[in-house]
């Protein structure tokens, strides 16, 4: 079947020995931070394929974000702590947290958001850092406990910094969206969630905002979701009956780059329901009992129309495991 749009590849980040978890894209598009097993963070230059600065870490890295401004990067560790550099690689402070948490800069500010697994919300100015604010939200026990490995709590902030969206929430399938107001100095939080939107008991895995703020795009097991953020009104719901379990997802305006346990990579069509583009960028085979996928993280460089993919480097992984980081460029076919 041939679709409308491809990914070519642009480069690759030399092999590494050790699995990807994750990478963030500085908003400017000018750095990668990509998080290795075994503790490593890396900053890569986009522009001359140069690694900038490796740190080692206390503990393998979980999540990490950019500021809107790509003046500092936090990183939140499976012991507990979060760590915060400049863009240049300069340590700037560390938080230790009640447990493993999810972490996320207010859009339009310099304020850091941490969720961690067992519901504790707090919100962080930087320089000098300081807590603004701590709330308590309800969670789904038997969901963290079911899920252990691979579930997280998922922390998304609206484009205008106004909303929070969450599935970190007392039933399962469900999504939150909480109203963020600044005063004094302090983070408020609206007392009762502006949204309340269940999904019949089906896990929430990514939850990710429109451009606009006018949607939010959930994906729950095979089905892509899409709410109206003001009426909570349901705008579309695509079902994907022959994909795997969807990991990652990012909104493009009315495109939505989407991908699944076995690796695969979609670019859908939310008006149309139309799968424009699909791919497999890190071939490999699916191991669900031996933790192996072979997408193991992608993210989006929106000024470049660059796709950014983490996975296993499968002609190398029967003679010595080795992953690798690749960019693709959007084109029409």
């Amino acid at each position: 079947m041939s679709h409308p749009f491809h990914f070519h590849v642009l480069t690759q980040l030399e092999p590494f020995s050790s699995r990807v978890i994750a990478v963030a894209a500085q908003p400017q598009g000018t750095i990668l931070a990509v998080a290795i097993e075994q503790g490593f963070l890396i900053l890569w230059d986009v522009q001359t394929s140069r690694v900038h600065h490796t740190f080692t870490l206390p503990a393998d890295v979980l999540t990490v974000a950019w500021s809107e401004d790509g003046s500092f990067l936090a990183a939140s560790l499976q012991n507990h702590d979060v760590w915060l550099w400049t863009h240049d690689g300069i340590f700037v402070d560390r938080i230790h947290t009640t447990g493993n948490a999810a972490v996320a800069f207010q859009p339009g500010t310099d304020v850091l958001c941490l969720l961690t697994i067992d519901g504790v919300l707090q919100f962080f100015d930087i320089l000098p850092l300081k807590m603004l604010s701590t709330f308590s939200l309800q969670r789904n026990d038997p969901l963290r406990d079911f899920y252990p490995d691979d579930y997280r709590y998922q922390l998304v902030f609206s484009p205008t910094g106004t909303q929070l969206a969450t599935n970190c929430t007392p039933e399962e399938g469900t999504i939150q969206i909480w109203e963020i107001t600044s005063e004094r100095s302090q983070i408020l939080l609206s007392s009762h969630a502006l949204l309340h939107i269940p999904l019949q008991d089906v896990p929430v895995w990514v939850l990710s905002y429109h451009p606009s703020t006018a949607q939010l795009f959930a994906l729950a097991d095979r089905t892509i979701y899409s709410w109206d953020t003001k009426t909570a009104q349901r705008r579309a719901k695509i079902a994907i009956p022959h994909a795997h379990p969807f990991t990652f997802c990012v909104s493009l305006a009315d495109l939505v780059i989407i991908g699944d346990a076995t690796g695969i990579v979609y670019l859908w069509h939310i008006l149309t329901k139309k799968a424009l583009a699909q791919f497999h960028p890190h071939p490999g085979s699916w191991e669900p009992d031996a933790n192996i996928m072979p997408l193991t993280a992608l993210t989006w460089i929106p000024h470049e129309d660059i796709l950014v993919t983490a996975g296993w480097i499968e002609e190398q992984r029967s003679v010595l495991p080795s992953s690798t980081v690749r960019l693709w460029k959007l084109a029409r076919s």
